[in-house]
């Protein structure tokens, strides 16, 4: 028998105190906009079937005080437990152990590191977790609706959509594609992107998460505008837009950085690919909750067991297996019911050494030879680095590089063996003055390295370039990021090597990368910076020059570069080079911003350069237009 259903669109203040769930007649809460209301209509119709998913037995729904009616009219059965504050959430986790959980509430109180420890939680002990969130009531009710109804059967099939290279040229027929494989209604979507959580970039293609009709309402043109049919992350006239309420699909998996960012963390605009997708055709979404590396063996792992019709917490749990293999712990989550299954077709100062500064230079000498022989091998790792990561694409620089250490390596091996001799008078005079031309060949290294390697943005990432034949050994979390407070990881890279070999790097679970340096070596800090401007400020950066007490420098100089690269508007705003000595321990970066720069986060970045060693740390910056005012976008920082 066929069942009528007429949904009763009612107000924020409706009580939903001792209402029955019933098919014949479904309350929800009306959205502010009549156009979305429409939008919800048309999803409900199109994409569920008339009857209700069951609830298995063991699922605690954990909402807010205020959320409990709604709630309860939604899971009748399931076990609900209320909190007063987002931080006991935890606390409510550990007492319900073996539970299926759904943690519902207001995106604005699901910042990063809430949502990454209580999947940590989850995690120890053996529970599966889900997340609902919404920005108002009438969003959090129809995304109950949704994680409530059946899907129908006759949407079914999967589509596979990946951005594996940034510089992937699609054709125009392959744009033509992806964009109608984005609106086709399919079951499964699957999604792998470059972004940062508030769009996915496809080849040819942007997905633009904008909730409102523009992103910045005082400036209309300025940022993403639905008006305007535009988005900052589509400049190109190559790349077409569409935004994520017109992705058509019940269950979506969204493999991106920082895909599940809900609480305007990383900018603040109203601007979220998760909420997006969320607020219109998506009913449930796996994405991560940090920045991520996503293998072929995840996506292969999501499709397989999506078509064996595995749980979405099952999945999102074995994502997460895969991903902590590759040191990314909990990166991914869940937003929407965990118990749910379906089928395709279903249902750290320094002296420099001196060589003649004591009267025991000649021993002094020849470690300081020990140490660039060690450094030069380091080196040359690095330029392996290069020729496996780049292949055939491998740039001019590096092949001065290798020119300019093979030279330095020989010059060494000289001196090494000149030194066994014993020289003396004359002899010994040469010796030292052929450390003239060795550390001049150090120096130019640095320089060449210094001033190319920040150049191949879109090949190559000094981040994980500088430990890519390394491993995790350590993973500790306890510092927080100076930008946005949010929990930051250092990660000890090595391989079973000396000490003096590894590398520590830090990443902030909401911004990203930030940091990356030898354990023992040359480091770098950023202590000041602007971190919110408008077009045509002067943005200015110091940063701490640090060199560990147990590194032996090579080099009198330190070599910085600084570039600031505008994605959105493919523009080099700043790439500037200042050269100190060691004893400098602060150097300025000070220029004034482009009246084209796009309102969006930036990164910039810097290296430091110096005696065979390196160090890379990223700053952000967020480019609002001026209409808005600094002091609201700081608070909502």
């Amino acid at each position: 028998m066929t069942v009528q259903t007429k949904i009763e669109w009612v107000g924020e203040d409706f009580c939903f105190v001792n209402k029955k769930f019933c098919l014949e007649s479904l309350f929800l809460v009306s959205p502010k906009q009549r156009s979305t209301q429409s939008r919800w209509q048309s999803v409900i119709e199109s994409q569920y079937a008339l009857d209700i998913e069951p609830i298995v037995s063991d699922l605690v729904v954990i909402c807010p005080l205020a959320l409990e009616p709604l709630c309860r009219y939604f899971y009748d059965s399931a076990q609900i437990i209320t909190y007063l504050d987002f931080t006991d959430v935890p606390k409510l986790v550990e007492l319900g152990a073996d539970s299926c959980f759904l943690v519902v509430g207001f995106a604005n109180s699901f910042k990063t590191s809430a949502i990454a420890n209580l999947t940590q939680l989850a995690s120890l002990t053996a529970t599966e977790i889900g997340f609902i969130c919404g920005r108002d009531i009438a969003h959090i009710s129809f995304l109950l609706l949704k994680n409530t109804l059946s899907i129908k059967k006759t949407v079914a099939g999967t589509a596979k959509l990946d951005a594996p290279l940034h510089r992937y040229q699609p054709s125009e027929t392959d744009i033509l594609e992806t964009m109608q494989s984005l609106i086709t209604e399919t079951k499964f979507k699957i999604l792998r992107s470059h972004g940062e959580g508030s769009h996915a970039k496809l080849p040819g293609v942007t997905v633009c998460g904008l909730l409102e009709d523009n992103e910045f309402e005082q400036s209309p043109r300025a940022g993403c505008s639905k008006q305007h049919h535009q988005c900052k992350r589509a400049q190109s006239e190559h790349i077409s837009v569409v935004f994520a309420d017109e992705v058509r699909a019940p269950i979506i998996v969204f493999f991106c950085c920082n895909g599940f960012n809900v609480s305007s963390e990383l900018y603040p605009s109203p601007v979220s690919m998760a909420l997006a997708l969320s607020e219109a055709w998506c009913g449930a979404l796996i994405t991560s909750v940090r920045p991520v590396v996503v293998t072929d063996a995840m996506v292969t792992f999501v499709m397989d067991n999506l078509d064996r019709g595995a749980s979405l917490g099952w999945i999102v749990t074995g994502l997460n297996r895969i991903s902590a293999q590759l040191n990314q712990q909990n990166a991914f989550v869940l937003m929407g019911n965990p118990s749910y299954s379906y089928t395709v077709d279903g249902a750290s100062h320094h002296t420099r050494i001196r060589i003649a500064d004591t009267g025991c230079e000649f021993e002094q000498s020849k470690n300081w030879l020990s140490q660039v022989v060690k450094r030069s091998e380091y080196a040359r790792r690095l330029l392996r680095t290069f020729k496996h990561w780049l292949g055939e694409e491998l740039p001019e620089f590096a092949e001065q590089l290798d020119d300019k250490l093979a030279r330095l390596s020989m010059l060494t091996s000289y001196l090494i063996k000149r030194a066994e001799l014993g020289p003396s008078g004359e002899e010994l005079k040469a010796y030292y003055r052929s450390f003239f031309p060795l550390k001049s060949l150090i120096r130019q290294w640095d320089r060449c390295l210094s001033e190319n390697l920040l150049k191949l943005r879109q090949n190559l990432d000094p981040y994980d370039a500088f430990h890519y034949d390394q491993i995790v050994e350590k993973v500790v979390s306890k510092q927080k990021c100076p930008r946005c407070n949010s929990t930051m990881e250092s990660l000890f890279f090595g391989r079973s090597e000396p000490d003096e070999n590894k590398r520590t790097a830090q990443m902030c679970l909401v911004c990203g990368p930030v940091s990356e340096y030898r354990t023992h070596g040359l480091g770098i800090e950023i202590v000041e910076q602007t971190k919110i401007a408008f077009p045509g400020d002067v943005f200015t950066l110091t940063l701490k020059i640090q060199h560990q007490p147990r590194t032996e420098q090579l080099s009198g100089a330190v070599s910085i570069n600084l570039r600031f690269f505008d994605k959105a508007m493919d523009l080099c705003v700043q790439d500037t080079a200042q050269h100190v000595t060691t004893d400098c321990e602060y150097v300025t970066f000070e220029f004034e911003l482009p009246q084209t720069l796009s309102f969006d986060l930036h990164s910039i970045r810097i290296l430091a350069v110096s005696g065979l060693d390196y160090a890379y740390c990223r700053a952000r910056l967020v480019c609002v237009p001026r209409e808005v005012e600094k002091e609201v976008v700081e608070e909502q920082q």
